[in-house]
C-alpha cells in the first residue's frame, strides 16, 4: 500500500536547471537559453522546490494530528494546528529575508555597476549615496523580518 501512495511523487517530471543568458542588443535588452552575443552575461535564476513528503512523513503526521504521536505524546488537534501554522509562518518569513536579501543585492549590484560605468564624478556620488538609501531600506526590513521570526522561534 505504501509503494502505491509513492507512486504519484515517482511519476512528476524532475525539473532542470537551462542557463538563461542576458544581452543587449541596440540598447535592448534580450533573454535567451543560449548565449545571444560577446556580452551574453549568464543569469542565475533560483527557483524553489517544496520536499517531496515521505510515507514516514506522512504516518508521522497522521499520528501527531490524531494525538498519538510518535513518542506515544499526546498532543490536541488545536495544538498541532497550531504547531502548523507558526512552521509555515516562520517557513514564509524565512522566504521573504531571503528575497529581500537578494533584491537588495541585485540592486546595489547594479548601482555598483553604474558607479564604474561612469565618467562624472558627480554622478559617481550621487550613485554612492542612492546606494546607501537602498542597504539602509532594505536592512530596516529585514531586521522587521528577522523580529517577527525570533518571536514567533521563541514561543
Amino acid at each position: 500500500m505504501r509503494i502505491i501512495a509513492l507512486l504519484p511523487f515517482l511519476l512528476l517530471p524532475v525539473v532542470g536547471q537551462a542557463g538563461i543568458y542576458k544581452c543587449e542588443d541596440n540598447g535592448e535588452v534580450i533573454f535567451s537559453q543560449t548565449p545571444c552575443g560577446n556580452d551574453a552575461e549568464e543569469i542565475n535564476v533560483q527557483t524553489y522546490s517544496p520536499p517531496a513528503a515521505t510515507a514516514a512523513d506522512n504516518e508521522t503526521a497522521a499520528g501527531e494530528a490524531t494525538g498519538t504521536g510518535a513518542a506515544g505524546q499526546e498532543e490536541g488537534v488545536d495544538d498541532f494546528l497550531e504547531r502548523r501554522r507558526m512552521e509555515r509562518q516562520i517557513a514564509s518569513l524565512e522566504r521573504d529575508r531571503e528575497r529581500l536579501t537578494q533584491e537588495r543585492d541585485r540592486k546595489l549590484a547594479s548601482i555598483r555597476e553604474k558607479v564604474r560605468r561612469t565618467n562624472s564624478r558627480v554622478e559617481a556620488a550621487e550613485l554612492k549615496l542612492e546606494a546607501v538609501d537602498v542597504q539602509d531600506e532594505y536592512n530596516q526590513r529585514i531586521v522587521e523580518v528577522m523580529k517577527q521570526l525570533h518571536e514567533l522561534k521563541t514561543q
